[in-house]
């Protein structure tokens, strides 16, 4: 919130004048009450003159409060605003790794639903706290004015309903957490049960989709009971601690009164005091429940923020040239996604610039790791890559990537339209330059039909794109971004076999003078790889041409028979 002082400086300087302007009130009631000592003895003069003050005090306070409430707001807002910025972007500065092993609908709910439930309680924090504070202190010093024995009986008092708060307050936040961790779970569930819905209806798993919504739901029904039950407590428990003691005020005070040392309307101003100054207390605990959320939601989205980011890089940005073969180098590489399980073991690799190699191995073989770990989605355990002369790991890693082009079996669309999609890579590119890529992809026939063609707005989902159509809107995407290396991960999956011929042949003409990199399950579409490398456990077994590795009879042919 250090970007907002002005507004909190205002909403500071409001909360002043406002306790400042409600604190003389009761003195001045207490004097309009000293001005009526009986039939016939009224002051009017000074009565109305107390009115009349009181009056305008009032409206101060209002005023005060209304200009309090509007920079609170701002400042609340506007600071909320800008930490789920922060937690989002953040989710480009993390390891690829985080995203994978955290639930997205359980980050989906820190940024969204827990920034919100923070903006409330950090709202009734600075609307209660500052106020509160300022109250507090000169209620104290107004309470002293008026009588110091008495005031010394409330301050003792004190310390009993805040421990009272506190014990009671420390078990309700424990239930918000449980609570705030499984609403997340639940998020995460509810959004892997959206995406497999027409997978749930295919295999009749609704009733076991709804059994396990159920499950958590009455995990986090619980842990919501709990959490209000421990949180409502401290607001009627002090309250009645409070009680006890205005209720030992007003007999004190009436004996005082009896005694002379104390007027009528002085009793009168210092109950006012007495009740003021329970009054944040009383408002404090009252939203204790949406004190311990925050908190925890506060923690939530820390934790978020907080997260260990990829590593800082070792060099600033430098263009990389490539002169010498090999163009890269896999020497020794070893991986594991968890440690003691390898997935990539001593892999060794030459690629020399404007080869085409084709990875191919059974599933979970290490094939598509490779890749991750060539683009540093992942960093290796031991060994090196390089790419030209250069260990990668000493490579900024926007300059890395800045080589390849890549096309994955999964597709991915961001919201905007078919010609902002396709122009990702490439922003400053024309219109022809985009419809001459899309053409090269075989996507412009199916665009031009769209209501809006290129301008027709879509987004991951993609409702009315078939996969096929999508996969097509990401290779004109690579196409135009016309790249120096090449990666293609079953970058054909999804389309029909008339489309897949035209579309390897414009891949043909595209990786002609450029590096390649093809990851396949098909083996049909890399028979004319230069050379062909097949995994097994994460090793290399075999390398070679088609024909090569046909003719040694090895792994590769029996993996071509068993197709």
């Amino acid at each position: 919130m250090r970007l907002y002082r002005a507004t909190l400086i205002i909403s500071v300087v409001c909360a002043c004048a406002s306790v400042v302007a409600s604190l003389f009130v009761p003195i001045l009631t207490g004097r309009a009450i000293d001005a009526m000592t009986g039939k016939g003895g009224v002051d009017f003069n000074t009565l109305s003159a107390c009115l009349g003050v009181i009056g305008i005090l009032i409206l101060i306070v209002s005023v005060s409060q209304w200009i309090m409430g509007v920079s609170n707001n701002f400042t609340v807002f506007s600071s909320i605003r800008d930490l789920r910025n922060e937690a989002a972007a953040k989710l480009h500065k993390v390891p690829v790794s985080f995203i994978d092993k955290t639930p997205h609908g359980d980050i989906l709910s820190r940024i969204i639903t827990d920034t919100d439930q923070l903006s409330d309680g950090l709202l009734l924090g600075l609307s209660q706290g500052i106020t509160g504070v300022i109250t507090l202190a000169l209620t104290i010093c107004f309470m002293f004015s008026v009588h110091a024995i008495m005031a010394v009986i409330v301050l003792c008092a004190s310390p009993l309903a805040l421990l009272l708060s506190s014990f009671i307050s420390r078990r309700s936040y424990r239930m918000f957490v449980k609570r705030n961790e499984i609403r997340g779970e639940t998020s995460g569930y509810l959004e892997e049960a959206i995406n497999g819905e027409d997978i749930i209806r295919l295999y009749g798993m609704q009733a076991n989709a709804e059994s396990g919504l159920e499950k958590r739901n009455s995990v986090l029904r619980d842990y919501d009971r709990k959490a209000v039950f421990y949180s409502s407590l401290p607001n009627p428990a002090t309250r009645f601690v409070y009680a006890l003691i205005y209720a030992g005020l007003t007999c004190g005070g009436a004996f005082f009164v009896l005694k002379g040392s104390l007027s009528i309307g002085q009793m009168v101003s210092f109950l006012s005091y007495a009740t003021q100054f329970t009054k944040p207390f009383n408002e404090i605990t009252d939203m204790s429940a949406q004190f311990q959320n925050a908190l925890s939601c506060a923690g939530r989205v820390f934790e978020l923020i907080d997260a260990e980011e990829e590593e800082t890089e070792h060099c600033p940005s430098q263009r990389l040239q490539f002169g010498s073969d090999p163009l890269i180098s896999f020497d020794n590489v070893t991986f594991a996604y968890k440690k003691g399980y390898p997935v990539i073991q001593d892999f060794t690799l030459e690629i020399n610039k404007g080869e085409h190699i084709a990875l191919v191995g059974p599933t979970g073989c290490g094939k598509t790791t490779i890749i991750n770990l060539l683009m540093r989605f992942f960093d290796i355990d031991t060994g090196c890559i390089r790419l030209g002369s250069e260990d990668i790991r000493e490579m900024d890693r926007g300059e890395l990537r800045s080589h390849f082009g890549m096309v994955l079996q999964d597709t991915w669309l961001k919201e905007g339209s078919i010609r902002e999609n396709i122009a990702l890579g490439k922003p400053e590119s024309t219109s022809q330059e985009i419809r001459e890529a899309a053409e090269k992809a075989h996507a412009h026939g199916f665009i031009s039909r769209l209501k809006d063609g290129y301008d027709t707005f879509t987004d991951n989902e993609a409702a009315g794109l078939s996969q096929g159509q999508k996969q097509l809107i990401c290779i004109a995407r690579v196409m135009l971004a016309d790249p120096e290396i090449l990666i293609l991960d079953e970058a054909t999956s999804s389309i029909d076999t008339m489309t897949e011929t035209k579309v390897q042949q414009a891949f043909d003409r595209l990786m002609v003078g450029r590096t390649s990199i093809v990851v396949a399950h098909r083996l049909s579409t890399i028979q004319n790889a230069d050379r062909i490398v097949v995994m097994k456990a994460g090793r290399i077994i075999e390398t070679g041409t088609h024909s090569e590795l046909m003719n040694k009879g090895g792994f590769y042919s029996q993996l071509r028979s068993a197709m």
